[in-house]
């Protein structure tokens, strides 16, 4: 198998894992405090998959095969970071919203009391 495909797979599995022990357990509380009622039962699958899939391609693009390129972890990091800064704050806000909150128009009066 080549490189970057062991990478995108290696990146992909981090991240799911990562993000499942985040999302699962360390902020679950606070989400479910903050948002828990705008929160999607159940969420748009389809969504969230397009978007841990472009996600980690932008990653191994922008990150991970840089620095395996240079061999330094210091450019991951690095390259890593300012991808992340850039990225999760279009696509990854936007495809997450989509995939886990309701519309405006699907809440209910209350909660769009609240927004307003």
């Amino acid at each position: 198998m080549s490189r970057p495909i062991i990478a995108y797979f290696a990146t992909l599995a981090a991240f799911c894992v990562l993000d499942f022990i985040w999302l699962g357990f360390v902020a679950r509380g606070f989400y479910q405090a903050q948002v828990g009622s705008l929160l999607l039962d159940p969420p748009k699958w389809a969504v969230a998959g397009v978007f841990y899939a472009l996600y980690v391609v932008g990653i191994v693009v922008f990150a991970v095969q840089p620095a395996l390129d240079a061999a330094s972890w210091q450019k991951a990091m690095l390259l890593g970071g300012l991808f992340a800064r850039r990225f999760r704050c279009s696509l990854s806000r936007s495809t997450a919203h989509q995939s886990v909150l309701q519309r405006t128009e699907e809440r209910s009066d209350s909660h769009a009391q609240l927004l307003t």
